[in-house]
């Protein structure tokens, strides 16, 4: 790759999908993650192109540059040299996923840092972080730089109200979408999706089954049910919502739990398993999806999911937490027991590798990778005195909201000492069941027992 241009000269024409604006580099010389790098240079989030983010894509591009054994695969060099130094062709979403999916293959991530998969595998039991004083210093710099409680008083305001018509519904899912304003999608325990948009809803319903989970996947919303189909909706042209595809006997227990990877979507079953479906097969793309792996995960029975980049954290109903990690398939690594009732939620901190877990023994426990690819128990909190039902890590602070059947909603941040603590809590109407923040960081959804899904906003104040 002779006469290359710098990927630094090439952000000015990469775009942040999401939002449409330039992308810009910060911290190039202060050694900062990856994840704290790439942002949208208008909204301040991490500009995430689907299936793989930009800012990954960006350290996995820069290594390959320097590392021979990578170097070898021409294939590859040839697609890098184009995107280096195409003129005025910019990393396209294509150009994004074959890389990514190529690399992810040949590398993985190691606390903070990219190192080649090969040589991890055959220095497994020697490959620890660097736990110098240094080190740890650095990423208490990091936590510190990204804490949102701090010199700041933080208000937490009700901004807008959406009202259920049944006033029963225990809200499971809200999604937010890019078509407009206060525009959204919610599910709960009925047969009935509602698509929100300024204020007013249309329903989807599929005969009388109830729906267990849904996600959005690109333009197609992935909705679980409890007789244990799964239905693929899709809204062609801008008419009504209608299913494309149905999915049957999959599992053999209810699906709980659906999240997306790459070109594929995984569910977690009460049959202790994952499944993972796609439409590509012998590198063909087809028109339907179809399973392309089982996944058993011991004893453990599906409650909820979180995913990470190729980590995917799994709570079960018997309170135990399973770790799954992806390499050319879905691998069962981990499994910690700690918590003493169900898991009802999951929830990831991505940039600083930290998983959060909350269950019915009324505690929320922190997990952090320490060694290799291992998660460990950091601190357990019992600031609720029922059930936790909702876990949300803000996108860019060190703030996390939690919410559960005690009626209350509490925010945590992180103390001088690096510990997370109760920073304000709120007492709500009814119980909340699900927290969802947007890509406006400032502003979140909570969804309640009753239906009720309530819009709100942080505001910042310096003290």
């Amino acid at each position: 790759m002779k006469n290359k241009q710098t990927l630094k000269d090439q952000l000015s024409k990469i775009k942040c999908i999401e939002h449409e604006r330039q992308i810009v580099q910060i911290g190039l010389d202060l050694n900062l993650l990856p994840s704290q790098r790439a942002l949208c240079e208008m909204c301040g989030q991490k500009a995430i192109m689907v299936p793989i983010s930009i800012d990954r894509a960006i350290v996995m591009l820069r290594m390959i540059q320097n590392d021979d054994d990578i170097l070898k695969d021409q294939a590859l060099v040839s697609l890098i040299d184009q995107c280096l130094n195409g003129g005025d062709r910019a990393l396209t979403v294509k150009d994004i996923i074959t890389i990514g999916t190529v690399l992810s293959n040949k590398f993985i991530k190691i606390g903070d840092n990219f190192v080649l998969r090969s040589k991890y595998i055959a220095n497994k039991d020697k490959t620890q972080l660097d736990t110098s004083e240094s080190f740890q210093n650095k990423r208490k710099l990091l936590k510190k730089q990204h804490q949102l409680i701090g010199n700041q008083s933080i208000v937490i305001k009700e901004s807008t109200k959406y009202e259920a018509k049944t006033g029963i519904e225990w809200i499971k899912n809200i999604i937010e979408t890019d078509q407009s304003q206060s525009s959204f999608i919610s599910s709960s325990f009925s047969p009935i999706i509602k698509i929100w948009s300024g204020g007013k809803f249309k329903e989807l319903k599929h005969e009388n089954q109830f729906v267990r989970c849904v996600t959005l996947f690109d333009e197609e919303l992935i909705v679980c049910y409890a007789d244990q189909s799964i239905r693929i909706w899709k809204q062609k042209d801008g008419t009504d919502w209608t299913v494309d595809q149905t999915l049957k006997e999959q599992h053999q227990g209810e699906i709980w739990s659906v999240i997306t990877h790459f070109e594929t979507f995984v569910t977690g079953s009460y049959d202790k398993t994952l499944k993972v479906f796609s439409k590509r097969r012998n590198n063909r793309l087809h028109s339907n999806y179809k399973s392309i792996q089982t996944v058993d995960i011991n004893d453990c029975q599906v409650t909820c999911m979180a995913i990470h980049d190729d980590i995917l954290g799994i709570g079960s109903r018997s309170g135990s937490l399973a770790i799954c990690q992806f390499t050319d398939i879905w691998n069962l690594t981990q499994i910690l027991s700690k918590h003493t009732a169900a898991i009802q939620c999951v929830a990831f901190k991505a940039d600083q590798n930290l998983l959060a877990t909350g269950s019915e023994d009324k505690s929320i426990l922190l997990w952090e990778i320490k060694y290799g690819d291992q998660f460990e128990l950091i601190q357990e909190i019992k600031d609720h005195q029922s059930y936790v039902f909702s876990l949300a890590f803000h996108p860019t602070y060190a703030a996390f909201l939690s919410g559960g059947l005690d009626n209350k909603m509490i925010l945590f941040g992180l103390d001088s000492k690096g510990r997370w603590i109760k920073y304000q809590e709120l007492n709500k109407d009814n119980p909340i069941t699900v927290i969802q923040f947007l890509k406006d960081n400032w502003k979140f959804y909570i969804g309640t027992s009753v239906g009720t899904i309530i819009l709100h906003e942080i505001e910042q104040q310096q003290q």
